[in-house]
């Protein structure tokens, strides 16, 4: 095998993973935020502060008790391996920012969520909004 074949399988598995991560923390994140926000789950702004305060445990210290857990699912030197350790790293975070945006759609919105197509232009403004304090 050449060394431009290698690259290009590797730079193939870096895509998939990347593509992978990003659909399963959008989905899981959109779903759990939906839930805690739009559901009224009681203790669920608990609950996220408690995902988020799991994150500020420095990941070396997560290091060891992942590899055995890895291990464990027979995912170890796996692309799913890989996906799964990256979208339970990113999620905390993909969730808080869905839930602010849920947040805002809900406090701003006068659609009700029974309407069979929503509002497109009062999201966009409300999207350059955040954009524009964020920015």
């Amino acid at each position: 095998m050449t060394q431009r074949s290698r690259r290009g399988n590797r730079e193939h598995a870096h895509a998939r993973v990347g593509g992978a991560v990003t659909a399963v923390t959008l989905v899981l994140a959109s779903l759990s935020a939906y839930a805690l926000t739009r559901l009224g789950i009681r203790g669920g702004r608990g609950m996220v502060y408690g995902v988020l305060a799991t994150r500020m445990v420095p990941i070396l210290i997560l290091l060891i008790p992942l590899y055995v857990g890895l291990r464990r699912l027979h995912l170890l030197d796996s692309l799913v391996g890989v996906v799964v350790t990256e979208a339970g790293f990113f999620l905390p975070y993909a969730i808080w920012i869905m839930m602010a945006l849920n947040a805002l759609v809900m406090r701003r919105s006068t659609v009700r969520i029974r309407s069979p197509a929503p509002d497109f232009r009062k999201l966009g403004a409300m999207m350059g909004e955040i954009h524009r304090f964020n920015g």
